[in-house]
């Protein structure tokens, strides 16, 4: 089931009309009938969020539907304009064109391919909020977005910044460092733009 009301709202808080970002459907197949799942891309405008929800309800994703958060050189759009198609190439960091978020994924410490129990989810959340305090209250930075990831949660930071590695890199090892432990970890491996 699409939510086209929080695709749409999602878009529009990420993107401006002309510029163009990636969907990527893991593990999908396309309508009704029976194909070995497979990895989906399509390259969208800004603008094109009712598209994106039309393509979205023709596949099945089982493991997810992610978008790139910072957006990407406009030539891409020419590789699969407003639709999906099988993955042979996706976009890549030098596709990107300026980093304007940072992603801080919190997720419980569990088994992989388990989803969280509620408790879990909520130790997430929780450490989420704990990081957002420091970030934001003692450390100066903006109000991030707060996202409910699924198995636990998403600090989402505007910034204005080259499209660089190595510094973000580095604040997301100082964040494990300071918050990760057995319950809650901080995914250090969201450095690229």
């Amino acid at each position: 089931r699409v939510a086209a009301e929080d695709v749409q709202r999602t878009i529009a808080l990420f993107f401006k009309p002309g510029e163009v970002f990636e969907v990527r459907l893991l593990d999908a197949v396309p309508g009704s009938g029976w194909n070995k799942p497979r990895t989906f891309v399509g390259y969208f405008r800004g603008s094109d969020a009712d598209l994106v929800v039309r393509e979205l309800t023709t596949f099945k994703a089982w493991r997810g539907v992610y978008f790139t958060i910072n957006p990407i050189n406009t030539a891409m759009y020419a590789r699969c304009a407003a639709r999906f198609r099988d993955s042979k190439t996706s976009a890549t960091d030098a596709d990107v064109v300026q980093r304007r978020r940072i992603l801080i994924d919190l997720d419980p410490v569990r088994i992989s391919g388990i989803s969280s129990s509620g408790v879990e989810h909520d130790a997430a959340m929780e450490r989420a909020n704990q990081v957002r305090k420091q970030l934001v209250e003692e450390k100066g930075w903006p109000e991030p977005m707060i996202a409910n990831s699924g198995n636990g949660a998403h600090l989402i930071f505007s910034v204005c910044l080259p499209n660089e590695i190595d510094l973000v890199e580095r604040v997301l090892r100082a964040l494990d460092s300071s918050f990760s432990d057995a319950q809650v970890s901080i995914d250090t491996s969201v450095h690229n733009p």
